[in-house]
């Protein structure tokens, strides 16, 4: 039994608490679950998308009501316990942050919640402190009705990012008992002028379902730390930000990104995505 299939077969009420973990709007909980049986991961995401199109300012609120403020996760409130588990790693970019940042993190929010009565919400899946608060400081300017927007937005991508990694609880389980294992990727970065790994490079991931991850090359030069997100079936890109560390190693640089566009049709792959830059040139293959 897939994993759509076991949510499928579930009780109503044990559905709507499924959903629940995802987002914390009644409403929309109950339409999801209502909306079964599901053909595909695929129409289960369009039905998010257009159950939330549905929702209003009340149903935005109680579902903002349930995250924990950006840089104090252990606040998360304990009638939204259901939610922590998913939530673990949305605001990973908090744990490296100087104390410096996550003090006007926590004084920025607190400026936000006065102005606009509700927490700031951001996708901040693979963003540093340092751009959640560059964002916070351009939006609490906003009008109140503005932001309501912008945060629905926002929690859009969290819930479709939830979604996901709920998925892959279901069939984790599901593989560990037919020994089988969900895709992985894995990107090396090779100057091919020096002859020696590319270190330090920024590369954003960009995937349909769940937005941009940023991520950054080891010392060897290589990359396979793509925060939660999943890999399902569908068409992926790596953009390679080149021109900071070429024109750092070599004084020029012709490209400023390279992207690679690719798909992922398999389940239970690995899948190596390399790339040899230059400052004038640059060649992609996928590896093993």
């Amino acid at each position: 039994m897939s994993n759509i299939e076991q949510l499928n077969n579930m009780s109503m009420r044990d559905a709507y608490d499924w959903f629940m973990q995802t987002c914390t709007a009644t409403r929309w909980c109950q339409l999801m679950s209502q909306s079964r049986p599901y053909g595909s991961i695929e129409q289960l995401i369009e039905c998010a998308k257009q159950q939330w199109s549905k929702m209003q300012s009340t149903d935005y609120l109680e579902a903002f009501d349930g995250h924990p403020m950006i840089g104090d996760i252990n606040s998360l409130r304990e009638k939204y316990a259901a939610t922590k588990a998913l939530a673990g790693n949305e605001q990973s970019g908090t744990a490296v942050a100087s104390d410096a940042v996550l003090k006007a993190l926590q004084k920025a929010n607190a400026d936000y919640l006065d102005k606009h009565g509700f927490i700031f919400i951001i996708c901040a899946s693979g963003l540093s402190a340092e751009t959640m608060l560059t964002a916070l400081n351009d939006r609490v300017v906003n009008t109140t009705s503005d932001e309501e927007i912008n945060a629905a937005k926002e929690q859009l991508k969290i819930t479709l990012l939830r979604i996901n990694k709920a998925l892959d609880s279901s069939a984790a389980s599901l593989n560990k008992t037919k020994g089988t294992s969900m895709n992985s990727l894995s990107s090396h970065v090779l100057d091919t002028t020096s002859g020696k790994p590319a270190s330090k490079m920024k590369i954003t991931l960009i995937t349909s379902s769940s937005g941009q991850v940023e991520s950054e090359t080891d010392a060897d030069g290589r990359c396979k730390d793509w925060g939660e997100t999943i890999f399902t079936a569908g068409i992926y890109c790596l953009r390679f930000h080149c021109k900071e560390y070429l024109e750092a190693t070599h004084g020029e640089s012709f490209y400023p990104f390279v992207d690679i566009n690719f798909e992922i049709k398999e389940n239970g792959g690995h899948y190596h995505v390399p790339l040899l830059i230059s400052p004038y040139g640059y060649n992609s293959y996928r590896g093993s």
